[in-house]
């Protein structure tokens, strides 16, 4: 495990269009998550020199065709979506523990500024324990360990 969160990198999200309500196109999310790894060499498919496993849901976006091909293409490994742990807050602990984390710390103050906020997540990003990374490690560990079924 990496002894620091890389904040910046955590933080971005592909954004929607302006005012759009619409869901991710599939195009659309290939090309952004290429660019991602085209602008920020870390994310390559390599985490230091260990290979590393892309995780998604089964967003139409994610699940589309050409997505699936690219990834199919590009990965180090692929894991066909039947494969995928069925909603497994085990596994994805960005939905069901960070933001939910930042959130409760970032809203203890209120933030008038698009500014502040990022500010605030930040610095939430900034102050986590690593401890907190090694735990998330360790429930992993545990699902590998019981041959992807839920775990305790």
């Amino acid at each position: 495990l990496e002894d620091t969160w890389d904040v910046d990198a955590t933080i971005k999200r592909i954004p929607k269009e302006e005012g759009a309500d619409k869901k991710v196109r599939e195009t659309d999310f290939v090309d952004k998550v290429k660019k991602m790894v085209k602008d920020d060499p870390t994310r390559s498919m390599k985490a230091g020199d260990r290979p590393w496993v892309w995780q998604q849901d089964s967003a139409s976006c994610h699940v589309s065709k050409i997505s699936i091909q690219r990834l199919t293409e590009n990965c180090y490994d692929d894991v066909t979506k039947d494969l995928w742990p069925p909603n497994s807050p085990d596994l994805n602990l960005f939905d069901y523990f960070l933001w939910d984390y930042i959130e409760r710390h970032t809203n203890r103050h209120l933030h008038s500024t698009k500014a502040s906020v990022m500010d605030s997540i930040k610095e939430v990003f900034g102050n986590m324990d690593n401890e907190m990374a090694r735990r998330a490690y360790g429930r992993i560990e545990a699902v590998i360990d019981a041959n992807g079924d839920y775990i305790k």
